[in-house]
């Protein structure tokens, strides 16, 4: 009877051991950097247009915190560079240089923290991680690489301050970046993703190990699904998730890794940012914080912490370095990449067609040739199958 009543007292114990935890879990994401931080930038710059004065009070608002977490770490430097964004604005890119003095190779990571609105999944998600990676990787000891971080400006109206960004880097800037990293819209949607190439690649599988311990599942985006045969950014061919920062390193012949959110239907070949139309607040003025959080609870925390740490966790391994330096060498011909297979389907698909009609035409003439007299009329043809006399011939009289 007393071991009877001892093992209830210690499932009892455990019981309420455990309940304070569980009500941590659910409530600690609010006390976490990432939610703070996001919430924060949210709430003072809520309609970042690209080229508006709160756009530019954003720039200098991520410099000025930027300047706090890397001051005199890794003869750090920030910079805000402007640029015209169209006739009459301006924007700026912010940009925050870690040097490593046994190496001239570079890795550039990036998000751009310009909004449709509030913009709180697109973009300050992406933002926030880039702050969370910058702090980390600052506060590491050693480097194995410069890493150039950069707050892009007026991605909303094309790619304007990446497209700037890369226009301006020197031919030996551009061989000596391994690669370029890049968070954008994280923090909603169905599953976390990374994209590097349209095929497998070592790079993709180095980050994917690298979550492992991460909060939530990192998948590699399906290669070739949400591809379509027009040509919008100069990869050859459209791929839904090109419309972000990292197309024009890509573009230039630098490889790259896109962590992004949503949901690819493969029954449908193509991306949606959720299943649930509650869930579908990109571009929309329902992309407020508030709404991220209502739907996804401590999740859109987790994706960010999860980008973040994936991107730390490789950069301390050992793979990081020889996997990015033999990146370049896995770059494919994208446009032939995605053609082949369209092509194929497509030729192949011709090719049928044109076989049926070619025989439909031969056997058309043979009915021709075995009229009787020249009186006999075809009644009827009917392809990969032997016709009755009945079928073949109708008589006058």
């Amino acid at each position: 009877m007393k071991r009877f009543f001892l093992a209830i007292l210690i499932v009892l114990a455990v019981a309420v051991a455990l309940l304070p935890t569980t009500a941590v879990a659910q409530t600690n994401y609010q006390q976490t950097q990432e939610y703070l931080f996001m919430q924060e930038f949210c709430q003072k710059f809520p309609n970042r247009v690209a080229g508006t004065q709160q756009e530019r009070e954003a720039g200098q608002f991520l410099a000025e915190t930027f300047e706090k977490v890397v001051q005199g770490k890794h003869n750090s430097s920030v910079n805000v560079v402007p640029f015209a964004c169209n006739e009459r604005d301006v924007s700026a890119n912010v940009v925050v240089t870690l040097d490593c003095p046994t190496s001239s190779e570079q890795v550039i990571v990036g998000a751009h923290y310009d909004a449709v609105g509030v913009g709180a999944g697109d973009n300050a998600s992406g933002v926030t991680a880039l702050w969370a990676t910058l702090k980390a990787i600052a506060n590491l000891p050693s480097l194995p690489c410069d890493f150039v971080f950069v707050a892009f400006g007026a991605e909303e109206l094309g790619l304007i301050g990446s497209y700037y960004f890369v226009e301006n880097m020197t031919e030996e800037q551009i061989e000596n970046t391994l690669a370029m990293i890049n968070f954008d819209s994280i923090a909603n949607g169905d599953n976390l993703y990374v994209h590097c190439e349209n095929v497998p690649t070592k790079m993709a599988q180095m980050f994917l190990q690298n979550s492992q311990n991460c909060p939530v599942q990192l998948l590699e985006k399906p290669h070739a699904v949400g591809t379509y045969n027009y040509d919008m950014f100069g990869y050859g061919y459209y791929e839904k998730i090109q419309g972000s920062d990292h197309t024009p390193f890509r573009t230039a012949d630098i490889p790259v890794a896109s962590f992004f959110a949503g949901n690819f239907d493969l029954f449908n070949w193509t991306y949606v940012e959720s299943t649930n139309a509650n869930k579908q607040l990109m571009n929309t003025p329902n992309d407020t914080f508030e709404q991220i959080e209502q739907q996804n609870g401590q999740d859109f925390v987790l994706r960010i912490q999860t980008a973040s740490q994936t991107v730390v966790n490789a950069v301390c391994s050992q793979d990081f370095l020889p996997t990015l330096q033999n990146a370049r060498g896995q770059l494919v011909n994208n446009y032939v990449a995605f053609l082949i297979p369209l092509y194929t389907s497509s030729v192949v698909a011709l090719a049928l067609v044109g076989i049926a009609i070619l025989l439909g035409v031969l056997y058309d003439k043979k009915l021709q040739k075995r009229s009787i007299l020249g009186t006999a009329e075809v009644k009827s043809s009917k392809f990969f199958s032997t016709p009755s006399a009945d079928d073949i011939f109708t008589f006058k009289h």
